[in-house]
């Protein structure tokens, strides 16, 4: 059932519509960020376009080229866009925009994106009002509830979740190229040998280690054990950025089946998460990476990594029945990732990340404390 009425395609003159603009965050967080746009569209009455352009960290900066259709498949509601500017934009930074050229004349202005990542939208009501509200930067799960909230709508968390999971099903549907790709790398991977079980990993590298510690592979093939996974008749799947991480799994699940794409890797501290030189393969090669998790029986992964998020989607919204195992860093990967942000980058970015680390350690330490208590 569709929470969302489907309109037929048709042009549109730009009143009442809402623009989504690419921002410059990784892919995961890209997506989120535009299916909060999408429902919030969609809760002013307003219809929404999507246009990945020159301010997407994954456009290869070819003025017009919208990113978003080369990755997924155009949803049947995703209306075209007519920029006029007889009508009100909000906010008005974007103004005049030429009714003569066409959306790709809004790429002239996509260095705004660079400058926060954080929506600054002083008034719910001015997004009502206006013909035209262009989202430029990224939105956040409870900015688009409370925006909601702010004209009066009420909004509910479990059907927040509903609604956006349907929204991700209809808008984030990978295109056939990639699909098809998937299809032949799991035919060469696992076809030919009767495997009882594939276990699928998500193994986050350290690129996002200023903000936060990652588990490491050793943690990850702790808690596959714990839990029986490794048998004669398993295989895996192992999606990493990182080069070393898949060395160490690699060796140390010898002589297992263990498969992995051959995309880009980074083998030092600084993560594909800032190759904007090569962001386009590396966003076909993630997307790639999660149909080819959805088809494992059990996935483990990190659950500070928005890739989780979009598996928790894609498993919602496509009725899928692999298992999704979290895997959380514990203090030794908290100590080894402290030391790495301190020897790279000095005392001010150790610091940063203490501030971000501290809820999970104090969650952590109770946590321990807890368990010692009871036993």
């Amino acid at each position: 059932m569709h929470l969302f009425p489907n309109k037929p395609p048709q042009r549109l003159k730009t009143q009442n519509q809402v623009l989504v603009l690419g921002t410059y965050v990784g892919l995961g967080g890209l997506i989120q960020s535009t299916v909060n746009s999408i429902w919030l569209a969609k809760k002013l009455g307003k219809i929404p376009y999507i246009y990945w352009g020159k301010s997407c960290f994954y456009t290869d900066k070819e003025v017009g080229s919208n990113t978003y259709l080369r990755l997924f498949q155009e949803p049947k509601d995703h209306d075209i866009l007519d920029i006029s500017n007889r009508f009100d934009v909000y906010p008005d930074v974007w103004m005049p925009l030429d009714e003569t050229e066409t959306i790709q004349s809004i790429d002239a202005k996509a260095d705004i994106l660079r400058h926060s990542h954080s929506l600054e939208i002083v008034s719910a009501e001015a997004i009502v009002k206006s013909d035209l509200c262009i989202i430029y930067q990224y939105l956040s799960s409870d900015s688009a509830k409370e925006l909601a909230s702010a004209v009066g709508i009420a909004v509910d968390d479990s059907q927040f979740i509903e609604e956006c999971n349907e929204i991700f099903a209809d808008y984030f549907r990978p295109h056939v190229e990639y699909q098809t790709l998937a299809n032949t790398l799991w035919t060469n991977f696992f076809s030919q040998d009767d495997y009882a079980t594939v276990i699928g990993m998500h193994v986050r590298g350290t690129d996002k280690i200023i903000e936060k510690a990652v588990p490491s592979p050793h943690h990850y093939l702790q808690s596959i054990r714990k839990l029986g996974y490794i048998k004669n008749d398993s295989a895996f799947f192992i999606a990493t950025d990182s080069q070393p991480y898949l060395a160490i799994i690699q060796r140390r699940l010898k002589p297992y089946c263990v498969a992995a794409q051959n995309t880009l890797r980074t083998s030092g501290r600084t993560g594909l998460h800032y190759d904007s030189q090569n962001a386009f393969q590396n966003a076909v090669a993630m997307i790639v990476d999660i149909e080819l998790l959805s088809r494992c029986q059990v996935v483990f992964a990190y659950p500070g990594s928005q890739i989780y998020s979009w598996l928790t989607r894609k498993k919602e919204a496509g009725n899928l029945n692999f298992k999704l195992l979290p895997v959380s860093p514990d203090f030794l990967d908290w100590l080894s990732a402290g030391w790495i942000v301190l020897h790279l980058h000095g005392w001010q970015r150790f610091l940063n990340f203490l501030r971000f680390q501290k809820p999970k350690i104090l969650q952590y330490l109770k946590m321990r404390l807890s368990f010692k208590s009871h036993h």
